[in-house]
């Protein structure tokens, strides 16, 4: 599970983790790799600019935001024409290995896509119990592969046979454990905090980092996950300091990722991260006393707006 507040960054965190490194990883080392992604947001032509900015930030430090790469203000020059064009190739492979699915919004038909994906490229077996059959495992044809299903965000979620949506939700949460347990599926599911969790209250007690008890319109979902991580901005709060960051300075460029909770444990560990929003990227600070390496970092963020005081 990834959870924020509304305008955080709860998608971009899990489309850099769960998309753009996941794919990066298995390209790399030859692993194969299979993502849906159930965007009930946003369409596949916005998720598709959102890559083309990040992949150009990535490998030719181009800043551009996807609203720079939809020339809306200012055409785009050729030279960064010419550099999507050589991106041609790779994202005809992204393509194949990650799908974006905008038009399937109900639990039951994101378990069913998944689901028959799995089957098409595997073989379930069934044990016989007088007249009845019932799922008894299930083996991949290629064991190796891993499959990825992305649901961003549930509060979207499409309620079924006159349920409402806080079920849906819990539907959505169950099948993804039979995803998870029976064709070894790794689903990641998107929940917003609930806007209470911004309160003036939570203000005044220091209680504005993610938590289950804050999730919106379902806290059930918590019992079925491995693993919860929230993100958070003090920024937002007009915070000057946090956890010895100095925020005046860094501003919107700082996001803090939470341990939720997890059946491992590494409950409420805190990892700081900048953050660039624009391109979406995310990488781990350095500790507020290393001035030197955060000077590095007040000097990269000086490039593209004032830091000030």
């Amino acid at each position: 599970m990834c959870s924020a507040n509304s305008k955080v960054g709860k998608t971009q965190i899990t489309d850099f983790i769960f998309v753009y490194w996941a794919y990066k990883f298995c390209k790399e080392h030859g692993i194969p790799i299979k993502i849906f992604y159930f965007s009930l947001e946003q369409d596949k032509k916005t998720k598709m600019i959102q890559a083309f900015s990040y992949l150009l930030n990535v490998e030719h430090g181009i800043r551009l935001s996807p609203k720079d790469l939809r020339s809306t203000e200012v055409a785009l020059s050729q030279e960064i024409l010419d550099k999507i064009t050589e991106f041609r190739a790779y994202f005809d492979e992204f393509e194949e290995a990650v799908t974006y699915i905008e038009d399937v919004k109900n639990p039951y038909g994101i378990y069913k896509t998944v689901r028959t994906y799995c089957e098409s490229n595997g073989t379930t077996y069934y044990k016989e119990i007088g007249e009845n059959k019932y799922f008894d495992y299930y083996k991949a044809n290629n064991e190796d592969e891993y499959v990825i299903s992305i649901t961003d965000h549930a509060s979207l979620l499409t309620p079924e046979n006159g349920k409402d949506l806080r079920s849906a939700m819990g539907d959505m949460s169950k099948y993804n454990i039979l995803l998870r347990n029976n064709f070894g599926v790794s689903p990641v599911l998107v929940q917003q905090q609930a806007s209470a969790q911004e309160s003036l209250d939570n203000f005044k007690m220091n209680k504005l980092i993610p938590s289950f008890s804050g999730l919106a319109d379902c806290k059930d979902t918590q019992r079925d996950i491995d693993l919860a991580i929230g993100l958070f901005t003090p920024h937002r709060h007009e915070i000057k300091k946090y956890a010895g960051y100095d925020i005046k300075k860094l501003k919107d460029n700082i996001r803090f990722m939470t341990i939720m909770g997890g059946r491992e444990g590494g409950f409420g560990e805190i990892a700081p991260l900048y953050f660039d929003g624009a391109v979406n990227i995310f990488k781990e600070m350095p500790l507020p006393n290393d001035m030197a390496q955060i000077e590095q970092v007040y000097n990269h963020i000086s490039k593209f707006r004032n830091i000030g005081n």
